[in-house]
């Protein structure tokens, strides 16, 4: 999730979410399972994280040396992005899928300091999430929590949280910040599923993703940013994890096919309108974010 200091997830009034709270969902949570949800929230500095991952993070400590500022960088992406479509754009709606743990502020925190009734719709079926995500946002009646597969679409827009706060007449921004490169394309390919996405929400909506990439090789005249990918997709799986599908750079570009690019582009997340000179380290070269907009 977010924080508006340049660094987003959870549930719709009570009436839609039912009892589902920490204690149910904890009883389904296996503290020697890794999770990507709880490693990330660790690297931005959260506390609700068990040995494995604390694993996940020694081992990119133990390669890149700073991991924890690349985590930044790329909430930092995620909070440029909302404040942007909610302060200049008018988007009011948002679908932030792979929500991830609720940190310091949130997507819907930052939304409704321009409008305070945005409205909010995070998905995550981590159960880690699902549990602190579900008890700790409980009481903003415009944010909601969908705990479905983000790879089955009619199931999270079918959902009665979506339908409670989002109006498909109106332009949606739908979020994907560091969560796609978690998803293979087998059995049916990312970029089929962001398009159904994208085709049940109206002229004006807004795609807006983050995901590690190997950048074009013009671009990594070394070679180093492809082996940075490499190393980490490597040390993740070596600790039991199915998680590392990096892509390409024009694979990920082509996830915005038929919509309309907002300047400049898909770029390094820390080069996407930085509020000063961006500090770069050897992993944000490796992660890229773009925004486009639905003609």
């Amino acid at each position: 999730m977010s924080s508006d200091s340049d660094t987003g997830a959870a549930p719709a009034a009570g009436r839609v979410r039912g009892d589902r709270g920490i204690d149910q969902a904890s009883a389904i949570i296996d503290p020697d399972v890794p999770s990507t949800a709880r490693a990330y929230s660790a690297l931005l500095g959260g506390k609700d994280v068990y040995e494995s991952d604390r694993k996940i993070v020694a081992a990119l400590e133990h390669a890149f040396g700073d991991p924890q500022a690349a985590a930044r960088t790329n909430r930092q992406w995620l909070i440029r992005v909302v404040r942007w479509l909610s302060s200049t754009q008018g988007v009011n709606q948002f679908l932030d899928c792979g929500s991830g743990l609720p940190e310091a502020e949130n997507v819907h925190e930052v939304a409704q300091r321009y409008n305070p009734q945005a409205r909010v719709v995070y998905n995550d079926n981590d159960p880690t999430v699902l549990a602190y995500g579900r008890a700790l946002l409980a009481e903003n009646e415009h944010t909601a929590f969908v705990g479905e597969d983000f790879r089955d679409p009619q199931k999270v827009l079918d959902s009665p949280e979506v339908h409670q706060l989002i109006d498909f007449d109106e332009p949606v921004a739908m979020i994907h910040c560091f969560s796609l490169h978690h998803f293979p394309d087998e059995p049916r390919a990312v970029k089929d599923l962001l398009d159904e996405y994208m085709a049940a929400f109206p002229s004006g909506s807004y795609l807006a993703l983050t995901h590690i990439t190997y950048p074009r090789p013009e671009n990594d005249p070394t070679g180093r940013a492809a082996e940075i990918c490499d190393e980490i997709r490597g040390r993740i799986r070596s600790l039991g994890m199915d998680s590392g599908y990096w892509r390409d750079y024009d694979r990920v570009l082509s996830y915005f096919d038929g919509m309309e690019m907002v300047p400049p582009g898909l770029v390094r997340t820390a080069e996407w309108w930085p509020s000063g000179p961006p500090r770069l380290t050897e992993l944000d070269d490796v992660m890229f974010g773009g925004v486009a907009r639905k003609p």
